[in-house]
């Protein structure tokens, strides 16, 4: 279904059964979320964002998603100190086969893993693992060593390529560019902090504060973290 088409098919559902406005509003921001990420379908998402952009509590978003999926609309797997996946369900999902659709658009690697008894061929578990497997981009320590500690530019190069948020990577794309000191120097924020202080203070503010900090040259030493740096100067205004 195209993006218009889910869009008339909730407010149909809406005429015959009304939803909750905060189901409504979190529903609409998934498809936003989706229509970012071009469409890739499902999707990771971290309850952390969400609360930022929404301003409500991990609760409420278990509570509201868990009322999205029992109306066939989304379905989501969640698991501890990992990104929620999220699927966008079509119309013709019934509830049944809608988590399992979640998955269909990945290849099954570890096939010993498949249940003898299950007549579809896979089971969720696998694909979920699978799943992660292939969107968790980590950096394994070499063996018999510690892990390499990465500089700033380094650490701006793996954020970009981790995240599916196009805002994140413009930012993340604009940042050497027109602040090599900043971004070679400075802890470089990641997705969290960059979404918690442009929901705070906007992207314009973000920007003039880093351009700022690039021009002022008797304060460089003075810091390291460029998010809680950034946090201070937009607090007290600073650049002006």
């Amino acid at each position: 279904m195209t993006y218009i088409e889910l869009i008339n098919e909730f407010w149909k559902q809406d005429r015959l059964d009304p939803t909750h406005a905060l189901d409504a509003k979190f529903y609409f921001y998934l498809l936003d979320e989706c229509n970012k990420r071009t469409w890739i379908n499902p999707f990771e998402l971290q309850s952390r964002i969400i609360e930022i952009s929404l301003l409500i509590t991990r609760k409420t978003i278990g509570e509201v998603r868990n009322r999205l999926k029992q109306r066939g609309l989304i379905d989501f797997v969640s698991a501890t100190n990992k990104p929620t996946i999220y699927r966008i369900c079509n119309v013709d999902d019934s509830p049944d086969n809608c988590l399992s659709n979640c998955f269909s658009q990945v290849t099954i690697k570890k096939q010993s893993k498949v249940q003898s008894g299950n007549t579809s061929g896979y089971n969720s578990e696998t694909y979920i693992e699978d799943y992660r497997l292939k969107t968790d981009i980590k950096e394994k320590p070499p063996k018999g060593g510690k892990k390499k500690n990465l500089s700033p530019l380094e650490q701006i190069e793996k954020f970009k390529s981790e995240t599916q948020n196009d805002a994140y990577r413009k930012f993340l794309g604009w940042l050497p560019e027109k602040a090599p000191y900043v971004s070679s120097s400075l802890q470089p924020m990641n997705e969290i902090e960059f979404e918690k202080l442009k929901a705070a203070y906007g992207s314009q503010t973000i920007v003039e504060n880093i351009l700022s900090l690039e021009n002022r040259k008797d304060l460089r030493k003075r810091y390291v973290s460029m998010y809680r740096t950034l946090l201070n100067w937009c607090k007290n205004g600073y650049n002006k």
